[in-house]
């Protein structure tokens, strides 16, 4: 786990898998794959909770508690019952299911699937309580959200990380476009969408906008752009975002974005 300061320097660094230690990069049969992260609180003390893709069983079926008060108290769980229970409710096949975006919104945890788009929702407090104290973890509520993203040169689109914008009832996400024929080979990097997704507590998702992410030249920019998280947004009303790429051989960029929600899907 990398913390950054305001100017984006490192300034900590802390291990969360002290099997792998030493390994800059883990071998791809072995990784946990852990794609997405969401703030959140457990017993009234903030945590970022890292979740596996389960997209490799049993490789990738984890979650991780990081305390930031606390660095050296990381703690794993295993929650194949948990995508189990998001395969059987969203009607997919094990090789479907690829978390890639975690949101923790008050009381509601927010999953998002690549591939077969879908927000996978269920209570926190839930989810939290049937892996510390290990009763009812078969109870838990998965709502499922089918979510239509287009195509990008005849190639679908797929989440690809999430973010909460504060005070709000609505998300940012991601979307990379990767000519691939499957969700654990990685492929040709053809482009990446930033969007807003209305996810209210009972009806439908709604995408409110989606555009390309360009640079400052307007050329598309075709980095994998794996996550986002929300900044501020400025007196226009432009939001600010980081996200950060992973290009699939072992370089990353961080790129600051300004969105401008002017974009209807």
């Amino acid at each position: 786990m990398y913390q950054l300061d305001k100017t984006y320097q490192q300034v900590g660094k802390f291990l969360l898998l002290p099997h792998f230690a030493g390994q800059e990069r883990i071998p791809k049969p072995q990784k946990p794959d852990l794609e997405s992260m969401a703030e959140g609180l457990y017993d009234g003390k903030p945590c970022l909770a890292l979740f596996g893709s389960g997209s490799l069983s049993p490789q990738r079926d984890s979650m991780y508690l990081f305390f930031p008060g606390a660095p050296d108290s990381t703690q794993v769980f295993d929650v194949n019952f948990l995508y189990q229970q998001i395969r059987e409710s969203a009607g997919i096949t094990a090789d479907e299911l690829n978390i890639e975006g975690a949101v923790i919104a008050g009381e509601t945890l927010h999953l998002f699937n690549r591939g077969r788009n879908f927000v996978a929702s269920l209570s926190w407090p839930q989810l939290l309580k049937s892996l510390y104290q290990k009763t009812n973890i078969f109870d838990l509520d998965v709502v499922i959200n089918p979510v239509s993203l287009p195509a990008h040169q005849g190639v679908p689109m797929g989440f690809s990380g999430a973010s909460l914008v504060p005070d709000s009832n609505w998300m940012l996400f991601t979307a990379t476009v990767e000519d691939t024929k499957n969700w654990y080979d990685d492929g040709e990097i053809l482009g990446s969408y930033a969007g807003g997704l209305y996810l209210p507590e009972n009806g439908a998702a709604e995408i409110t906008w989606l555009a390309p992410v360009k640079d400052h030249n307007g050329v598309a920019v075709k980095d994998k752009i794996e996550s986002i998280a929300y900044l501020h947004t400025d007196a226009q009303g432009h939001l600010h975002a980081l996200a950060v790429t992973d290009n699939d051989d072992g370089t990353s960029k961080l790129l600051a974005l300004r969105l401008h929600m002017d974009h209807p899907l």
